[in-house]
């Protein structure tokens, strides 16, 4: 295995064990939840320099919103779980995801024209 690679899985599974113990899982089934996670911490893996809990920002949670929704068919993903995963992502971040990135109502233009 390379290095990189080596690399990548670690930062994989510190953050994916870091944010499954942070969620609360009770409006939706383990699995969906945990599938969303693992998304997640793919992407941070293997497309931003994120290392560290700590070090997800808003930037981060933009570009993971505007990778998903430009991967959605190829990630099997539909509006309403890209939407749940964003939610599930301000519970195990523990932080307030700028409101424009949760509205995906048509009249939220900012949020569409980002994408």
């Amino acid at each position: 295995m390379k290095k990189a690679s080596f690399l990548k899985k670690q930062i994989y599974r510190s953050l994916l064990t870091d944010l499954k113990n942070n969620i609360d899982v009770t409006t939706m089934p383990q699995i969906k939840a945990d599938r969303l996670i693992d998304l997640f911490c793919t992407y941070l893996a293997n497309y931003t320099d994120v290392k560290r809990v700590n070090d997800i920002d808003d930037h981060c949670i933009e570009g993971y919103l505007k990778y998903l929704t430009e991967n959605h068919k190829r990630l099997g993903m539909n509006l309403k779980e890209i939407k749940i995963s964003m939610q599930l992502l301000e519970e195990a971040l523990e932080m307030k995801i700028d409101q424009s990135l949760v509205d995906f109502s048509l009249s939220n233009t900012s949020l569409w024209n980002k994408l």
